[in-house]
C-alpha cells in the first residue's frame, strides 16, 4: 500500500512540475529547439551536482537513442504548440496521452483492444476536436466558413511521441536505475537538439519553417537567458526524476487517473499568467470528454 500511494504522490509531483514547465516555455521566448537544449543542459547539471553521474557509454544503446528520438520529436511539437495555441488548448490535447499509449501498445506490443479501450479512444477523439474545432464548426457555413488549421494538431502528434517515449522508460527502468534512465535522456535530447541547431544554422535558407524555427539572434551572454536556463533545466529535472520514480513502482495504467491534475492546474496557470480568454463550453466539454475516456481506460486498476 505504501509502494501505491508513493506512486501517486511522485505522479501528481510531476504533473504540477510539468505545468510550471509548461508556463516557463511558453514565456521564455527562446526558438524551440534552443528551448529544448537548455532546458535538458540545465537538467543534467542538476543531475550531476545531486547524483554525480558520470558519463557511460552504455547510455548510446539503440533502446536509449530511440526513446530519445521519440522524446525530442515530443518535446519540439509541444514547445512549438505552446508558441502557437492557449495553454488550456494544448495540455488538454495532452489528455490524449493515456488512448495514445493504448494504441501504441495494440500496435506494436500486440495487446488486446478491449470494447472499453476502443471506446476511450473514439471518446478521447471526439474531445479533442471538440476542444479544437468545436467553436469553428459550431458556425453556420454559410454565414462564417469554418478555419481549420494544422497548429492543433502538433500536441496531438507530441502525445504519441510522449507514449513511445515512456513505453521504453519502462523497459529501460527493468534494467537500469531512475538516475541512469532520466539522465541519459538528457544528455541524448541536449545532443539531439544540438544538432539541429546547428543543421538550422548552417543550412536555415533550406530549414526555412514558420513554426519550429524563429528569425532573431539568441545572446547567451544576457542575464535573462541564463535565468531561462536555470528555470528550465530545474523544473525539467525535477518533473523527469519523479515521473521515473512513479513508473518505476507502480503500473502505468494504474497511474493515468492521477494525471487530470496537470491540465487542470495548466489552465489556471494560462488565464492567470498570460491573460488567456477562459476556455468556452466546447472545450470544456471535450476536456470533460477526454477525462471520461482515461476513468474508461483505467477503472479495473
Amino acid at each position: 500500500m505504501a509502494s501505491i500511494w508513493a506512486g501517486v504522490a511522485h505522479k501528481v509531483g510531476s504533473c504540477l512540475g510539468f505545468s510550471c514547465l509548461n508556463v516557463a516555455i511558453k514565456s521564455a521566448g527562446l526558438p524551440v529547439f534552443w528551448i529544448v537544449l537548455i532546458q535538458n543542459t540545465g537538467a543534467f547539471f542538476w543531475a550531476y551536482i545531486c547524483f554525480g553521474y558520470s558519463l557511460k557509454l552504455n547510455i548510446f544503446s539503440p533502446l536509449s537513442c530511440l526513446r530519445a528520438f521519440f522524446a525530442l520529436a515530443g518535446v519540439v511539437l509541444w514547445a512549438a504548440s505552446l508558441q502557437h495555441l492557449s495553454l488550456f488548448q494544448t495540455i488538454s490535447m495532452g489528455l490524449f496521452s493515456p488512448c495514445a499509449t493504448i494504441v501504441l501498445a495494440v500496435l506494436v506490443l500486440g495487446e488486446s483492444l478491449t470494447w472499453n479501450r476502443a471506446a476511450a479512444i473514439s471518446i478521447s477523439t471526439l474531445g479533442g476536436g471538440l476542444i479544437q474545432y468545436g467553436k469553428d464548426c459550431s458556425n453556420l457555413p454559410w454565414i462564417t466558413p469554418p478555419q481549420f488549421s494544422i497548429l492543433p494538431v502538433l500536441p496531438f502528434l507530441a502525445t504519441f511521441c510522449f507514449a513511445a517515449s515512456n513505453i521504453l522508460a519502462k523497459k529501460l527502468l527493468s534494467r537500469s536505475s531512475v538516475e541512469d534512465v532520466g539522465c541519459s535522456l538528457f544528455v541524448l535530447t541536449a545532443l539531439g537538439a544540438g544538432a539541429c541547431i546547428g543543421v538550422q544554422h548552417w543550412y536555415g535558407l533550406f530549414l526555412n519553417g514558420k513554426i519550429f524555427f524563429n528569425h532573431y539572434t539568441v545572446h547567451v551572454q544576457s542575464i535573462l537567458f541564463w535565468k531561462d536556463c536555470i528555470v528550465l533545466g530545474s523544473l525539467t529535472f525535477l518533473a523527469h526524476i519523479l515521473m521515473n520514480r512513479a513508473l518505476s513502482v507502480h503500473r502505468v495504467l494504474f497511474l493515468l487517473p492521477f494525471g487530470i491534475s496537470r491540465p487542470v492546474v495548466s489552465a489556471f496557470l494560462g488565464w492567470y499568467f498570460f491573460k488567456e480568454a477562459w476556455p468556452n463550453p466546447w472545450m470544456w466539454t471535450g476536456s470533460i470528454a477526454m477525462i471520461i475516456a482515461i476513468i474508461l481506460l483505467s477503472k479495473k486498476q
